[in-house]
């Protein structure tokens, strides 16, 4: 046991219990923006519904899980309680959480947490949530498809005044997102093979990049003048951006992330684009 607390890199996860299932579902989904990775159920109770929250990929640290206990008397705060769980968020999006917050009926209220602006709010259950302004770490992935607005760097390059340029911000915005999660990426592929919830998981993974992919492609059809079909090129998109290549470039060959950047745009550029 002789590990101290500063050697401990985090909490994996949050388990709170919920009275209602679909309104537990409905808020952290479509309020707060997380992915809803699983339904399973409670191993001590089988019955019992175990719903699990987080970023893209379920990274350790994001997670939220809740127990569906709907005979349960609502909560009551005691001496000693854990009663607020935080979020962070970026420390320029305070303002624009709660401008969402406002148009959906949410109350909150602004205050600062450890010198950050932060927002207070309750979730359907009553429990009191923050977002905290000082989302620093790099760990946490987005997930691009939720219901809050797009990220500035998807919007960002679909918006971009070029196809040239477009394909430069694809291989910069695959790169971030391989810098942070290639290996754990890997990890989930290699675990698909042999865990049916993992092979959803994995599944669901692709789909949401495929469907990204056609998206990017039809914005560069629409800018230029492309060598290939509209799905063509999005299934190059999406094999070229794929976290195996990232990992080949920079483990197995030694390359740095910037060269890996430099390689993928040009060759996108030169496969993509009719000259």
């Amino acid at each position: 046991m002789g590990a101290s607390v500063a050697s401990i890199p985090g909490i994996h996860h949050v388990t709170c219990i919920t009275g209602d299932v679909q309104k537990c579902v409905d808020f952290y989904v479509n309020v707060l923006g997380l992915r809803f990775i699983k339904k399973s159920i409670n191993q001590d109770l089988p019955d019992t519904y175990h719903i699990y929250f987080g970023d893209y990929l379920g990274t350790p640290g994001t997670a939220m899980t809740f127990f569906g206990w709907p005979t349960w008397p609502r909560q009551r705060a005691g001496s000693g309680q854990v009663t607020t769980v935080s979020f962070q968020v970026p420390g320029d999006s305070v303002a624009f959480w709660s401008l969402r917050l406002k148009k959906l009926g949410i109350d909150h209220q602004r205050l600062t947490r450890f010198g950050a602006d932060a927002l207070g709010i309750r979730d359907a259950d009553g429990i009191q949530l923050e977002l905290v302004g000082d989302a620093s770490d790099e760990r946490w992935v987005p997930w691009p498809d939720g219901p809050v607005d797009r990220q500035a760097w998807w919007q960002e390059q679909l918006d971009a005044p070029t196809a040239e340029q477009q394909l430069q911000l694809i291989a910069r915005n695959a790169r971030r997102l391989n810098d942070r999660a290639a290996h754990l990426l890997e990890l989930v592929r290699a675990t698909a093979a042999h865990d049916r919830q993992i092979a959803t998981l994995w599944h669901n993974i692709n789909n949401e990049r495929l469907a990204r992919a056609r998206t990017s492609a039809q914005r560069l059809a629409a800018k230029t003048t492309l060598r290939t079909s509209v799905p063509d090129a999005a299934h190059t998109l999406w094999a070229l951006t794929v976290p195996e290549l990232y990992v080949l470039h920079i483990t197995e060959s030694g390359r740095r992330p910037e060269t890996y950047q430099r390689w993928l745009a040009d060759v996108l550029i030169a496969v993509l684009l009719a000259r």
